[in-house]
């Protein structure tokens, strides 16, 4: 006859058993090895501008999560559970926090690619992006872009107002009483490499059909931080 433990016995290793599965939830499997094949190019600002290999995600495929985003070809989920998973390689806290999905979109050839802007407390970092790209097998192959390893200690509120900001961009304009005005603006984070991120807003002036600018100013100071020209058709 099966030998079956006293119930008080029963109790108990029912007891252990749901808290070996807590801890294991608390505590997920820790990412294998890298691939032997991989592939790391690093960008000016200590992160990875490309990482590749054949399958990078493969270590991932018998985890629950990942692989029932597979199944429902949700590409954008299946990379925000990669870059957690090699958080320490992209040197990003919280990858779910630190990106906003733009979109996740197929190719011609089978492909799709699951682009990313970077953001601090959903603010944009200005010009960091980055994408995770999946092969006609749905083997997660490439990342690529360039970001900021998580910024950290960014105040992320205003001390000038979007109005007042938008007005000092135009001093120093030359002619900027004949015909330049403001044509659009938003509130980002500066941070370019090799210098502390910041808040800003990005001011963009015209004038006519051709004169256009980028101006990057301090959001705490109004100091013009860099300009861009751009031609504008």
């Amino acid at each position: 006859m099966p030998c079956v433990p006293p119930a008080p016995l029963r109790s108990a290793l029912l007891v252990v058993a749901g808290l070996l599965m807590a801890i294991s939830a608390c505590h997920p499997q820790q990412a294998q090895p890298l691939p032997a094949d991989i592939m790391v190019e690093m960008g000016a600002g200590g992160t990875p501008k490309r990482v590749q290999a054949a399958h990078l995600a493969a270590d991932m495929e018998a985890l629950g999560a990942y692989k029932s985003a597979r199944q429902n070809e949700n590409y954008g989920e299946m990379a925000y559970l990669f870059l957690a998973h090699r958080a320490d390689l992209f040197k990003l806290a919280d990858p779910r926090s630190d990106l906003e999905l733009i979109d996740a979109l197929g190719d011609g050839l089978g492909h799709h690619h699951a682009k990313f802007q970077q953001v601090v407390d959903g603010v944009p970092v200005w010009r960091k992006t980055l994408s995770v790209h999946f092969d006609p097998e749905d083997r997660l192959y490439r990342v690529d872009g360039d970001y900021r390893a998580t910024p950290l200690g960014v105040e992320t509120r205003p001390a000038l107002s979007e109005a007042d900001v938008r007005a000092k961009a135009l001093e120093g304009i030359v002619g900027s009483g004949s015909g330049w005005k403001v044509a659009g603006s938003e509130l980002i984070v500066y941070a370019p490499e090799a210098v502390a991120p910041r808040l800003a807003y990005r001011i963009t002036v015209a004038k006519g059909l051709s004169g256009r600018e980028d101006r990057i100013m301090d959001a705490a100071t109004g100091q013009l931080l860099k300009r861009v020209t751009r031609i504008h058709n």
